[in-house]
């Protein structure tokens, strides 16, 4: 195709201009991603510096959140404000200055003074690797049943055992600093809470450093305290208990005809929806006739998550609409706790009502009236992420309660594995059913 010179000449033209335009643009994403990045964030501020952020972290809360919590007065919220100053003075060092570790510290306790889960700082530390410093327990936590269990511990002793006390004083007491710092409505979903970041809430505490062991109180099944002196652990050692980070991710494992599916939050984004699209077209190609789905530390924020996965699992409800091909047509149950919150309790309640699942484990935990989506802040000199509730939910208040309760009884016969509890009754479940099927074959013959 022959084309004219004039028009040759604006194409070209345009080319540049493109070529100039995307260039700019990788530049600029480039530079942000560099000025960005962790490794040049500030480590350290100046006391003008630390005021400055703490008044911004109030001054936004302040325009931000919809409406006062009950109980939190406009004394007691200015309370807050001057113990977060007190305590950035007195966390100076001789040069006058504040770690961001510490001002994140203190920032969680005045979002937690709001009662909600979602105002609340968003800093972590950086990952290390090498760090052999022995400042985490030998053990990682659960709570169940209004209890403190050792969930995994690097003596298979103290597995399953509850845990009564750190060297003397009671285990909730011993935490209770870090506690104080959990945003949350209610005090069942922050113990969870602080089982879900264990790690990060040792770490940035510090309340084990200094020390090489600590004095453990355990009680065992029969009632009797057993007392064991166990060394502490590095972070390396640590995370090898407590596992990989949370996956933003579901995770599906299938076993005997049985998915297995872990979904430890819901942020409604294009990878979750992606992912969540990734495991149901998994689920018809293999032809899976049960599905359990783990929400036990789930506590997203978007209820529009709750509804994606709902149009999945009940035909005519959630959205998008679905076609019935799409629709998973196994048996369902949910494993839920007090760590499932917001949109998970959400999603647990309307199936449990729609008669769509069954729900085993413990009446789900949390805020049960903060379902929107909180809207993210950075603090200009820490450039410190921060969420806060910007609005009232567009959801009623949602409570899931079980159909049968995981009682330490009731798990006794599986160590108290909730999850081969559960796997088993799947597979009885699916037993039943193939049964169903064949009886009236028999009776014809």
């Amino acid at each position: 195709m022959n084309i004219a010179p004039g028009t040759a000449r604006r194409l070209a033209a345009a080319r540049d201009i493109a070529a100039v335009l995307l260039f700019c643009a990788l530049v600029w994403l480039g530079g942000s991603a560099v000025l960005g990045s962790p490794y040049l964030q500030k480590e350290r501020l100046t006391r003008r510096e630390a005021a400055a952020d703490i008044d911004a972290f109030f001054s936004r809360i302040d325009k931000t959140h919809p409406l006062p919590r009950a109980g939190l007065t406009p004394e007691s919220w200015d309370g807050l404000r001057r113990a977060a100053q007190e305590e950035a003075d007195l966390r100076l060092d001789e040069f006058g200055r504040i770690t961001v570790r510490d001002l994140a510290y203190l920032l969680y306790k005045a979002g937690a003074g709001l009662g909600d889960a979602n105002t609340r700082p968003l800093w972590r530390p950086r990952r290390k690797w090498k760090d052999q410093e022995l400042k985490y327990p030998p053990f990682t936590v659960d709570y169940r049943l209004g209890k403190f269990v050792i969930d995994a511990a690097a003596d298979g002793e103290l597995a399953g055992e509850e845990l009564t006390a750190i060297d003397g004083v009671p285990f909730e007491t011993y935490i209770a600093p870090l506690l104080g710092r959990i945003s949350a409505a209610d005090a069942r979903y922050r113990r969870a809470a602080f089982c879900a970041e264990q790690g990060f809430w040792w770490d940035i505490s510090g309340l084990l450093e200094g020390k090489q062991a600590v004095r453990l109180n355990f009680r065992l099944p029969d009632g009797k305290v057993r007392v064991k002196e166990a060394p502490l652990v590095s972070a390396w050692e640590f995370r090898r208990l407590a596992g990989t980070p949370e996956h933003v991710r579901p995770k599906l494992l299938v076993s005997r005809g049985v998915a297995w599916v872990d979904l430890p939050t819901a942020a409604y984004n294009r990878s979750w929806r992606k992912a969540c699209d990734a495991v149901f077209a998994q689920l018809r190609r293999q032809r899976v006739s049960a599905l359990v789905l783990d929400l036990r530390r789930n506590a997203g924020t978007d209820a529009r998550a709750a509804s994606y996965l709902l149009s999945y699992l009940a035909a005519g409800a959630g959205s998008p609409a679905r076609g019935q091909d799409e629709i998973y047509s196994g048996r369902t149950k949910l494993l839920i706790g007090p760590g499932t919150a917001n949109a998970a309790a959400l999603l647990a309640a309307r199936l449990r009502a729609l008669g769509a699942a069954e729900l085993l484990g413990e009446e789900s935990g949390g805020p049960r009236d903060a379902y929107s989506p909180p809207v993210t802040f950075k603090l200009p000199h820490s450039a410190m992420s921060f969420s806060v509730s910007s609005r009232k939910p567009p959801e009623p208040a949602a409570l899931a309660v079980p159909d049968i309760i995981l009682t330490p009884a009731l798990l006794s016969p599986h160590k108290g594995d909730a999850r081969a509890f559960v796997l088993e009754r799947a597979a009885a479940d699916i037993h039943t059913q193939k049964q169903g099927r064949q009886q009236p074959q028999s009776v014809l013959k």
